[in-house]
């Protein structure tokens, strides 16, 4: 499912459609709060225990992923705001 959520960021921001980007991204950031710090029917403390042993049993892994992850939302909040504040029109004062 992540691929195709990730393709269709891409297609709102290459579209300029900046306004669905930021949404997108916001429901993003929304579901991984809903993983880290518990769901409905899911409660953090298994979410946790669940990163607790993958950490132990594959550190590098896990946080090289994790550090990938980070950069990618910084670049995809980076590029959808700049690319918001380029489409805004100057209010120019004559």
């Amino acid at each position: 499912m992540a691929p195709v959520w990730w393709v269709l960021v891409g297609r709102m921001l290459a579209s300029q459609r900046h306004r669905a980007a930021v949404i997108m991204l916001i429901v993003h950031a929304a579901t991984v709060a809903l993983v880290l710090y518990g769901a409905p029917g899911e409660h953090r403390e298994e979410e946790w225990r669940y990163i607790r042993i993958v950490e132990r049993a594959l550190p590098g892994t896990m946080w090289g992923g994790i550090i990938l992850y980070a950069v990618g939302q910084l670049v995809a909040w980076w590029v959808t705001i700049a690319g918001a504040i380029r489409r805004t029109p100057s209010r120019e004062v004559t």
